[in-house]
């Protein structure tokens, strides 16, 4: 029973992480709804829909939206916002932090903030962006025309440098092709290097695809955080058992992994061989391959609910927001040819071997 039990779970969570990844059905997660309608909402706003448009609101926090569109009009942030969609559009956009996203398309028409930190396949910056801070892009496109009070960084194949261009500080632009600068741009100082990107980013080669490493990273983030809310809602003393963790038991938990990593398919394999256990040997490799597939977002979780222990956030909205944030972070990493395989090597064992340890631990007496 126990078994079948884990098959199922297991089944579940695949079958949930497919469906959130290729069917991008997000209206699981969680949602203000209460507040919707209300001009001033003075927390943090968390916001997963289809499609989300705000006109005319003013957060008192900071933002979380995923969404296939987002559109923010007149909409006033005081603090960061962190976007996840396949069309973003900016008009009337004020925030006293920064913008934290990962899109395939992105336009901005007005928009004032500290800075941009931003991977998208096609991104226009028009002249009524404003950064009082700097701007890190990699885009495949890149129409640039705004204003940064210190420095701009653009990872692009086709990077358009604006009329209106205005950088008080450094342009760094990195492409296989130089753009042209206009005369009426205002630009500091101008640095250009050449075909930089294919050895630091992994899925940017000659032909600049980065249309595949946004997909990928869209799939991690909305897979890991529709994980997590299946993991924390079937199991919610998941959170009270990590809370007890230490870094010294991450560490613990990826030696199991790495053991069963190597063990577990020569088990499996020995017992369908047998032929009298082959039926259980079957068993151990589809979850196996299951395990898999949850491995890295379930080490994701764990480490989002010890920052969120250390940040004294106990609300599911609020731990489901820094599980997403760290997903990002590792999505990210994942781009960075030197690391990403070391990334995900970590990522999975740390999750492998907390598959098997979360279910043994008490709660209270760990």
């Amino acid at each position: 029973m126990k078994l079948k039990k884990f098959l199922i779970i297991f089944s579940v969570l695949l079958l949930v992480f497919t469906t959130i990844v290729f069917a991008t059905e997000t209206e699981i997660m969680p949602r203000n709804i209460a507040e919707e309608n209300d001009p001033i909402y003075d927390d943090d706003w968390f916001y997963c829909a289809e499609k989300i448009d705000l006109v005319e609101k003013t957060i008192e926090g900071n933002v979380f939206l995923i969404a296939k569109e987002v559109t923010l009009t007149d909409v006033n942030i005081m603090g960061s916002a962190y976007i996840i969609t396949e069309n973003l559009q900016l008009d009337g956009f004020d925030s006293t932090g920064s913008l934290y996203t990962i899109s395939q398309k992105m336009v901005t028409k007005s928009a004032n903030l500290a800075n941009i930190y931003a991977i998208s396949e096609n991104m226009v910056l028009n002249e009524g962006t404003e950064l009082f801070k700097n701007l890190y892009s990699i885009a495949s496109s890149c129409e640039f025309n705004a204003k940064t009070i210190k420095n701009a960084n653009i990872i692009g194949e086709e990077i358009v440098i604006g009329d209106k261009a205005n950088v008080s500080g450094t342009l760094t632009v990195s492409s296989d092709e130089e753009p042209n600068m206009p005369k009426t741009a205002s630009i500091g100082e101008y640095n250009f290097i050449l075909g930089t990107t294919e050895s630091d980013i992994q899925t940017v080669n000659t032909g600049m695809k980065v249309k595949n490493a946004i997909i990928n990273s869209l799939n991690y983030i909305i897979g890991t955080i529709a994980i997590a809310f299946v993991v924390i809602k079937l199991f919610p003393s998941i959170i009270e058992k990590v809370n007890t963790y230490k870094s010294s038991d991450v560490v613990i938990n990826a030696i199991i992994g790495f053991g069963l990593v190597v063990a577990t398919p020569i088990l499996a394999i020995l017992l369908i061989v047998s032929g009298i256990f082959s039926k259980i040997g079957f068993a151990i490799l589809w979850i196996y391959i299951l395990a898999f597939v949850i491995a890295s977002p379930l080490a994701v979780i764990i480490i989002g609910i010890m920052i969120a222990k250390k940040l004294d956030k106990k609300e599911f909205k609020y731990i489901l927001g820094i599980i997403a944030i760290v997903a990002l972070a590792v999505s990210v990493l994942k781009l960075v040819e030197a690391i990403s395989g070391l990334v995900m090597i970590i990522m999975g064992i740390i999750g492998f071997g907390s598959i098997l340890k979360l279910p043994l631990l008490k709660n209270k007496n760990y």
